[in-house]
């Protein structure tokens, strides 16, 4: 199977003829074998679909992958060696989740929720994991009830993994006891089969559409080599080197990124500052990787600095944004130097951000993936201040039946320095339907973004609002970004598939949903 390093891309569109490369986890107990076989071949088989080929290329993470089996290591439980050595469910963009009669073996004590709370298995820890990273994740349930014998010696054993598995689905529910999330049944292996296949299909041509429209919004197949986001990675000593050398080499490869990592080799004190400082001023981030070891001893004032050292704590004072990454195995109790337990305090004592300073324990293939989170992230705030400091105009198209859901969002755009407009009540009573549609062109035209409420109103009523508006951001070759704010009634999934981007503010109000599409508006504009 294809790496992602092995194919450039952007996250918001694509290099013209370079596939889409997307990352699909599977997540299953034991009880369905089959299906997970099953799965596994969908993802191999997919991309070679004629209308497929050559459009995207799938990565298949999975413990038991027969080309890339997870090593699991004596003295930890199979779920740690997985999180160790795979991708996790929140780097991946889909993961798969099979259920039937088990939701799989408890986690260890010391792997739990936020809360405390323990982890009832792997999978719930896959699935959270995914949902808080809002990934998509595509849920199916055998719908055949577990036959349990009541001679059986693992009986109760059997009972308790169903009850645990019932508590996972009611954790899916809503307050007014509502599914809010989806979950597709099937009755066979074969009708599995065909649920995933077709399912798979469509969140890629879902994708593709999405990437090309992106791409045509954009005018260009990628940013200019001049504005390309620059990442400096610090010196490492010597038991980070073998992935320091692994993570450049990634990073060189992916178009719109320039890496800054040639420091100047030993240098007194002063000298070697004045070059770090120079790298690191023109980085938009600095990434530094500490092991377990200090780094070889320079001969400077104070006892074990080390130039890893030495350029983190230059970092602190002056880096715009950084990443430190620790390894999975990295116990900051363990480490012996006393140079290197001062920066550590520091960096722990540094009351920055997480934007601007983020330490993170994580495996060496989960390093690039953080980087692109991390740069992600810096764009997406830099044109949501962008956006702020332009006089921007939204067109909230909303029905009369919804008005009284869509307060949170009229006061919300100001705070954001973002004007909206809508059709007047008045005019939508008294107006002739041409002079309607001339209401909607003029508002269309003047406004960056437009945004289709979508509560007690049809469906379809959305849809033809949405097909209106793309029909004349074509045919005027507007930039116009389309999004839909979703206001109660709560609604599943299937109910809020959009080919455009979504805001769901159906339970609660959603303020980072908002603001992640009024930075993709003033990233296109």
């Amino acid at each position: 199977m294809p790496s992602g390093s092995a194919h450039a891309k952007l996250r918001r569109g694509f290099i013209v003829g370079t596939p889409l490369h997307l990352r699909v986890f599977l997540s299953s107990p034991g009880d369905v074998a089959d299906e997970r076989v099953l799965a596994m071949e969908i993802v191999e088989r997919v991309p070679r679909k004629p209308m497929l080929r050559g459009k995207v290329t799938l990565e298949l993470v999975a413990w038991d992958d027969p080309l890339a089996q997870t090593p699991l290591c004596a003295g930890e439980s199979p779920q740690e060696s997985v999180n160790a050595y795979n991708t996790p469910p929140g780097i991946c963009d889909v993961t798969v989740l099979i259920l039937w009669s088990r939701l799989g073996t408890p986690l260890a004590g010391h792997i739990h929720k936020p809360d405390g709370k323990r982890y009832a298995s792997g999978t719930e820890w896959e699935f959270e994991n995914a949902r808080e990273a809002a990934k998509k994740i595509l849920i199916y349930q055998r719908e055949q009830k577990p036959k349990i014998d009541i001679d059986d010696p693992e009986q109760q054993k059997k009972s308790d993994q169903y009850r645990a598995l019932k508590a996972f689905f009611a954790t899916l529910n809503a307050s007014d006891g509502s599914l809010a999330g989806g979950v597709n049944a099937y009755l066979n292996l074969a009708d599995f089969g065909a649920l995933f296949e077709q399912h798979l299909e469509a969140e890629i041509r879902r994708r593709l559409e999405q990437a090309e429209r992106d791409e045509r919004g954009s005018g260009r197949p990628h940013a200019a080599k001049d504005g390309r986001f620059k990442v400096f990675i610090a010196s490492a000593a010597d038991d980070m080197r073998t992935s320091r050398m692994r993570l450049v080499n990634e990073l060189r490869q992916k178009p719109d990124l320039e890496v800054l990592d040639e420091v100047p080799p030993p240098l007194e004190r002063d000298p070697h500052a004045a070059a770090v400082l120079e790298s690191m001023t023109r980085a938009d981030l600095c990434v530094h990787l500490l092991g377990a070891q200090a780094g070889f001893p320079v001969e400077w004032d104070e006892p074990g600095w080390s130039y890893p050292l030495e350029q983190a704590r230059i970092g602190l004072g002056n880096a715009r944004s950084q990443l430190f990454l620790h390894p999975q195995t990295f116990d900051a109790a363990r480490v012996e130097s006393a140079a290197y337990q001062a920066l550590l305090a520091a960096i722990n004592q540094h009351e920055l951000p997480r934007l601007r300073l983020e330490l993170v324990k994580c495996s060496t293939p989960q390093m690039l993936e953080l980087i692109l989170a991390k740069q992600r992230q810096i764009k997406e705030e830099r044109q949501r201040l962008a956006l702020r400091a332009a006089a921007t105009t939204a067109f909230v198209d909303v029905h009369v039946k919804d008005s009284p859901f869509a307060h949170d969002l009229f006061d919300f755009l100001p705070r954001e320095n973002v004007t909206p407009l809508t059709i007047p009540r008045s005019d939508a009573a008294t107006a002739t339907p041409s002079a309607l549609t001339s209401r909607f062109a003029e508002n269309l035209r003047r406004s960056q973004m437009f945004i289709v409420v979508f509560g007690t109103v049809a469906r379809h009523w959305v849809d033809e609002r949405l097909a209106e508006a793309f029909k004349l951001i074509l045919n005027e070759r507007l930039s116009t970004k389309l999004g839909v704010y979703v206001v109660p009634p709560s609604k599943d999934q299937a109910q809020v598939s959009f080919p455009v981007p979504v805001m769901n503010s159906s339970t609660q109000f959603d303020e980072s949903s908002l603001r992640h599409f009024l930075g993709q508006a003033a990233g296109a504009a």
